[in-house]
C-alpha cells in the first residue's frame, strides 16, 4: 500500500482512531470500509470535505440535542443493499423484504425532517423524499411499521378473502363430515387463488419499486455519506483536531501535534501526552536522540496526522500545513519480511530497495526510524549517512530517527529529542531514591519528549550513560564508560 499497511496502521495509531469512529448505519461502515486518500489533482475536492466536516462540527457543537435525535433515527436503519440488488434483478420482494424497504423509507422521512433543522447543504447528501414509495407501500397512509398485502392493494384479493371468509364460517357451522371435506377443498382452492393474487401484488409493487429505484439508491449513498461525515466530526470533537491547511508545496509543518491512540495508553497511568512540532520540507530531516526518548513516537505521530489529512479528516495539532502527496512509507521495527525468515537488518534492505524504486517520480512522505539498528554501528553509520545523501536528490520529504552520531550534514535539518537535557540530576536521583516507584517510571517522568532544532553537527545526547548511572548501574563501569566517551 502506498499509504502504509494494516501492521502499520495499528502501528501509528490509526487503527485505533477508527475504532473509535461512532458509525450508526451499515451505509455508513460501507463508506468507512471505502477510505481513500486524495489525489493530488482532487485538492479542491479535498478542501471542500475538510470545510463541511468544519460546518458539520459546529453544528454538533451548537445542536448537540437535535444531533443526538438524528444518530437515533439512523441507529434504526438495516441494510436494504441486497433488496436494491434483487429489485434490480427483476427478482420478486417478499413481505419481508417490502417491509423492510417501507420501514427504510419511513425512516428516512423521518431523517429528512431532522435534517431541514440543520444548516448543512453539501454535495454529498441528497436525500430524496420517500414519499413516491410510500404512497404504494402505504396506501392507507398509517405511517406505521409493518407490511402486510392487504386488501387496500387489490379489490380482486378483497373479493377472495372474502370468500375465503365465508367459507371459514360455513366450515365452523357445518357438521356433516362429507360437506366439511367439500368445504376444505374448496378452501385449499381459495388459497391458491389467494396465494397468485398475492404473487401479482407484490410483483406489481416490486415492479414500482423498479421504477423508482433512484430513489432507495440515491438516500443510500447520502444516508452513507452523512453518517461517515458525522463521525469524523464527533471524532474531532473528542480528541480536539483542528483542520489542517492544505498546501501546494512539499512541505509540512505540525505544531503541537498529539497522537490520541498514545495518549490513551499513557492516560490509563495518568500521563500526558507531550506535544511535537516539526517542520519539513524536501530533502531529508534527522531526528537524533537516545533510545527511550520517543523518537519513535515522534515518527509515528507524523505519519498519523499526515495520514489522516490526505482522508479529509481533522488532525491533532495546534496547526497543521499539509499537502497532498502520493505515498508515505515507513521502515521500522513493524516490518512484516522478518517473519518470512530474514533478519530484520536483510528485510530492511529489501524494503528500501523497493521504496528507491517507487519513489524515484512521486512526492510523498518517507519515515525510517532507527534504519540499521541490527548491524554493527560503524557500518550502520556510513549506511545511513549514504541513504541520507542518496534521498536528497528526490522531491521526497525524508525523516531518518537515529541515534548514531554524524548522521546530520549542511544539507539536512536537524532536530533533537531535548530529553534529559535540561535536567537536574541530584534532583532526579534523589526522587529515585526517596521513591518506591519504578525507576524507568520515574526517569520517564522527567524526559521531555518534545522536538529541538540544532545545528547539523550537533552530537546525539548521551543520556544512555546518564540513565545506566541512575538504574545503579555499577560505578566502576560507569567510570570506564565515561573515559570510553572521552
Amino acid at each position: 500500500m502506498d499509504y502504509l499497511d494494516d501492521t502499520q496502521r495499528d502501528a501509528i495509531g490509526y487503527s485505533f482512531l477508527m475504532n473509535e469512529m461512532q458509525i450508526h448505519t451499515p451505509y455508513g461502515m460501507n463508506e468507512k470500509d471505502k477510505i481513500k486518500s486524495y489525489k493530488i489533482e482532487d485538492s479542491d475536492l479535498l478542501i471542500n470535505e475538510l470545510n463541511d466536516l468544519d460546518k458539520l462540527i459546529n453544528i454538533v457543537k451548537h445542536q448537540s440535542n437535535l444531533i443526538h435525535d438524528i444518530e437515533f433515527c439512523l441507529d434504526k436503519y438495516k441494510d436494504i443493499s441486497k433488496f436494491i440488488t434483487q429489485i434490480q434483478n427483476q427478482k420478486i420482494l417478499d413481505e419481508v423484504e417490502l417491509f423492510e424497504i417501507k420501514n427504510f423509507c419511513l425512516i428516512t422521512e423521518e431523517l429528512i425532517e431532522l435534517y431541514r433543522k440543520i444548516d448543512f447543504q453539501v454535495d454529498k447528501i441528497y436525500l430524496r423524499s420517500p414519499k413516491p414509495l410510500l404512497n404504494f407501500l402505504d396506501p392507507k397512509n398509517q405511517r406505521i411499521s409493518t407490511f402486510h398485502v392487504c386488501e387496500s392493494y387489490s379489490k380482486e384479493l378483497a373479493y377472495i378473502r372474502e370468500k375465503k371468509r365465508r367459507i371459514e364460517e360455513n366450515f365452523a357451522k357445518e357438521e356433516d363430515e362429507l360437506v366439511k371435506d367439500l368445504l376444505k377443498n374448496e378452501r385449499n382452492s381459495v388459497v391458491i387463488e389467494e396465494k397468485e393474487e398475492e404473487l401479482r401484488v407484490r410483483k406489481e409493487l416490486t415492479e414500482k419499486l423498479r421504477e423508482n429505484i433512484f430513489i432507495l439508491e440515491d438516500n443510500v449513498i447520502s444516508i452513507g455519506n452523512f453518517d461517515f461525515i458525522l463521525a469524523k466530526a464527533n471524532l474531532s470533537i473528542k480528541y480536539s483536531g483542528i483542520k489542517p491547511e492544505i498546501i501546494k508545496s512539499l512541505e509540512i509543518n505540525l505544531e503541537e501535534m498529539q497522537n490520541p491512540f498514545v495518549q490513551d495508553i499513557l492516560s490509563r497511568n495518568n500521563k500526558n501526552f507531550t506535544p511535537i512540532s516539526i517542520a519539513l520540507k524536501s530533502g531529508v530531516t534527522i531526528v537524533t536522540g537516545a533510545n527511550m526518548g520517543g523518537k519513535t513516537v515522534s515518527l509515528h505521530t507524523i505519519a498519523l496526522n499526515v495520514l489522516l489529512a490526505q482522508q479529509g479528516f481533522f488532525v491533532f495539532a495546534k496547526k497543521a500545513r499539509i499537502p497532498i502527496i502520493q505515498f508515505i512509507y515507513t521502515i521500522s521495527d513493524e516490518l512484516q519480511d522478518i517473519s518470512k525468515g530474514l533478519s530484520s537488518f536483510g528485510a530492511e534492505i529489501l524494503k528500501i530497495n523497493e521504496i528507491f524504486q517507487n519513489i524515484k517520480d512521486n512526492k510523498g512522505l518517507l519515515l525510517m526510524d532507527e534504519f540499521a539498528r541490527a548491524t554493527n554501528p560503524k557500518e550502520g553509520t556510513i549506511l545511513v549517512r549514504a541513504i541520507s545523501d542518496y534521498l536528497q536528490k528526490f522531491k521526497v520529504i525524508t525523516v531518518i530517527a537515529t541515534h548514531y552520531d554524524r548522521i546530520p550534514t549542511k544539507n539536512t535539518t536537524h532536530y533533537q529529542v531535548i530529553g534529559l537535557k535540561n535536567v537536574d540530576f541530584k534532583e532526579l536521583k534523589s526522587k529515585i531514591f526517596a521513591s518506591q516507584k519504578n525507576s524507568i517510571e520515574i526517569i520517564q517522568d522527567f524526559i521531555d519528549y518534545r522536538l529541538e532544532k540544532v545545528s547539523f553537527n550537533s552530537k546525539v545526547p548521551k543520556d544512555a550513560l546518564n540513565i545506566a548511572s541512575l538504574l545503579g548501574l555499577t560505578k566502576d563501569v560507569i567510570k570506564l564508560a565515561k573515559r570510553y566517551y572521552n
